[in-house]
C-alpha cells in the first residue's frame, strides 16, 4: 500500500503537481511509521521533489532525514545509499551557493565509499 501511494505520488508530480505529490508523500509518512529503507526512500524522493521546486532548505532537511533512517539499517547495506543521499546533498549546497557545504557532502561520499569498501 506504502508503494502503492508513493508511485502515485511520484506521477503527481511528473503531471506537474507538485502540490498534490508532495501532499500525498506526507500522508504515507503519516500512516505508515515504521523506520526502514522505504521510509527513507519516501524521504529521498520527497527531497528530490522539494529541490526541483526550488525549496532547497526543506529539501535538504528531508535528505537528513532520509540519512537518520538509512543510519538505522544494516552495516554494509547503507554505505552506498548514504553516498547517494550525500551526493544529492552536494548537488543541493552547490546551487545554494553553499560550496563548502557542498565540498563536505563529497568528503561524506568517499568517506562512505571506503566504508563500502571495507565491508567487501
Amino acid at each position: 500500500e506504502r508503494s502503492a501511494l508513493s508511485n502515485l505520488a511520484q506521477s503527481l508530480y511528473q503531471h506537474g503537481d507538485h502540490f498534490s505529490a508532495l501532499r500525498l508523500m506526507e500522508r504515507c509518512l503519516e500512516l505508515f511509521h515504521e523506520e526502514d529503507e522505504q521510509t527513507a526512500s519516501i524521504f529521498g524522493q520527497m527531497g528530490d521533489m522539494l529541490n526541483k521546486m526550488g525549496k532547497f532548505d526543506e529539501a535538504l532537511q528531508m535528505h537528513e532525514k532520509e540519512l537518520q533512517m538509512l543510519e538505522k539499517g544494516l552495516p554494509g547495506e547503507q554505505e552506498l545509499e548514504s553516498a547517494l543521499v550525500h551526493s544529492n546533498m552536494s548537488l543541493i549546497y552547490h546551487k545554494m551557493g553553499e560550496h563548502d557545504q557542498a565540498l563536505q557532502q563529497v568528503l561524506h561520499i568517499q568517506l562512505a565509499l571506503l566504508d563500502e569498501q571495507d565491508s567487501l
